[in-house]
């Protein structure tokens, strides 16, 4: 049975997992120094399993089927997965029209990634990528210290043009020859960083290689509940975890979204520019140098506090709807609120798509679109 068959069996029951967003760095969950800002880490390297979807479910079995739908919920394919293989069989490439071919081909033990009269060839042992945007493969070998590390194909899959150069590799000049042509390497801490922020649960050997039969895959509820098992426990009493997402502040929700899509202070400080294409990928990064994040504060009076953050816009336990009506709304609660620092917009009407001038989807390779999260006027 595949990876995919057996997750839908295992979650058929109760459908998927909880919550999104998260997570780099890979060791088990240590404690903050005092006077540290405590950080969730993933649950690499943990000597216990993590609750499981089945057991999330039987009590929110609801948001668990929503949840199952988004994104995060399908973020990591194990390559021998029949949809997998379905969509990558017989896809090829050539960078230049003189150069060689790259194909992918179907054998017994799964998809390979060959090259046109070489010898050389890469195993696909997981794929990265829900499928809305692009889904890029990856094959792990183990380095001479019996660390896992991984080969990132230079090749990707997307919905409108098929196989191309993966995300960053667009504008890359290949070699022709060795394993440069096929795909990029990512050291152990890099690999697990991939893999981590692409999974719920990622367990190693004492040496430092993945387990590859007991991974699993998708970015499921203990990834944002990481106590989810002393939840369970005590038949789900709240304060069995160390924080609840409802008591964060602005500033602490998109730190954790950052730790997988980037925070602002892993970020040079020279590269945090406007015009800088790069930062329209890291979402969490463009939101925290919006002015509309940083001027939040308690409006006047009995009126709650105007409150930005990646959960103000974004429902993690259903997929992102097309219409933005509920973003505008967001927009509007200070913009168009007579007790809120906000200024209407003297050049659209109140009914207009804020979305569309101050949050633009914005090309940042040549088959990729990212909405830009720093929200300012868009110079045309």
């Amino acid at each position: 049975m595949s990876f995919r068959d057996s997750l839908n069996h295992y979650l058929r029951p109760f459908p998927v997992l909880l919550a999104v967003v998260l997570i780099v760095g890979f060791t088990s969950v240590l404690q903050p120094k005092a006077g540290q800002q405590q950080q969730f880490r993933p649950l690499v390297n943990d000597l216990h399993r993590p609750a499981t979807a089945t057991q999330c479910a039987s009590c929110h079995r609801e948001i668990c089927e929503h949840f199952e739908l988004t994104g995060h919920a399908k973020s990591l394919w194990r390559g021998d997965d029949k949809d997998i293989i379905a969509k990558f069989k017989d896809l090829n490439f050539r960078w230049k029209p003189d150069g060689p071919l790259f194909r992918y081909v179907e054998e017994s033990d799964g998809l390979w990634l060959t090259q046109e009269s070489s010898s050389l060839r890469l195993h696909v042992d997981w794929v990265m990528g829900s499928g809305g945007h692009s889904q890029g493969p990856v094959s792990l070998f183990t380095n001479p210290a019996g660390e896992t590390e991984m080969w990132e194909h230079l090749l990707a899959w997307y919905p409108n043009v098929g196989l191309a150069p993966a995300l960053g590799f667009d504008s890359l000049h290949p070699p022709t020859t060795g394993m440069g042509a096929l795909a990029n390497r990512q050291d152990h801490p890099s690999a697990k960083d991939c893999l981590g922020c692409h999974s719920t649960y990622v367990p190693l050997d004492p040496a430092g290689r993945v387990k590859s039969d007991e991974v699993i895959g998708t970015v499921g509820c203990v990834r944002c509940h990481p106590d989810g098992s002393g939840h369970v426990a005590r038949n789900g009493a709240l304060d069995a975890f160390r924080e609840r997402w409802s008591q964060l502040s602005a500033f602490e929700v998109i730190d954790r979204c950052g730790e997988c899509h980037r925070r602002a202070s892993e970020t040079d400080p020279d590269d945090l520019k406007p015009e800088n294409l790069h930062i329209v990928r890291l979402a969490p990064v463009g939101l925290s140098q919006s002015r509309c994040f940083k001027s939040q504060e308690a409006t006047e009076g009995n009126s709650p506090a105007i409150r930005l953050d990646c959960l103000t816009c974004h429902d993690i336990h259903r997929p992102i709807p097309k219409d933005t009506t509920k973003v505008q709304q967001v927009c509007h609660s200070c913009h168009y609120n007579e007790q809120s620092a906000g200024h209407p917009c003297p050049s659209q009407p109140q009914t207009s798509d804020c979305v569309s001038c101050h949050m633009p989807l914005v090309k940042t390779d040549t088959n990729f679109r990212f909405t830009d999260h720093w929200i300012r006027i868009h110079k045309k």
